[in-house]
């Protein structure tokens, strides 16, 4: 996403090129984080053709699959396009749990309660899985 500035920092300034993903990743210590986990709940405001090249959850998705075992991503999206790209290990929910226009879902109190609510579904779903 750097373009033209980017690549002129690399050049005349002998900087390295790094994706915001791992910039978050490595602050986050991310991977030691997913090797204990079973489940990590994350979001995407949009799951389309992009998803898979470069988005976060593609992202997260390749780092589960490197572990043994991989966790679960549940992920979170505001909108979904049919039919959503296939992310081993990864379910995708909806984040509205009714139609809602753009403005209503964007309402801090209402995306709040909907996050809140797919989250509970999503912890229920998940533990039903595992026997608890």
């Amino acid at each position: 996403a750097a373009g033209g500035l980017g690549a002129g920092c690399k050049v005349f300034l002998n900087a390295e090129i790094r994706t915001g993903f791992d910039i978050v990743a490595e602050a986050a210590q991310l991977g030691p984080a997913l090797d204990s986990a079973a489940l990590l709940i994350t979001g995407e405001g949009q799951i389309d053709s992009q998803t898979t090249s470069g988005k976060v959850i593609g992202r997260l998705s390749a780092l589960a699959a490197t572990l043994n075992p991989p966790p679960h991503i549940a992920v979170i999206a505001g909108t979904i396009h049919t039919p959503p790209p296939a992310l081993p290990h990864t379910s995708v929910f909806s984040l509205c749990n009714r139609p809602l226009t753009l403005d209503e879902a964007m309402d801090p109190v209402t995306a709040k309660a909907c996050i809140t609510e797919a989250a509970k579904n999503i912890t229920t779903l998940f533990m039903a899985e595992r026997g608890r």
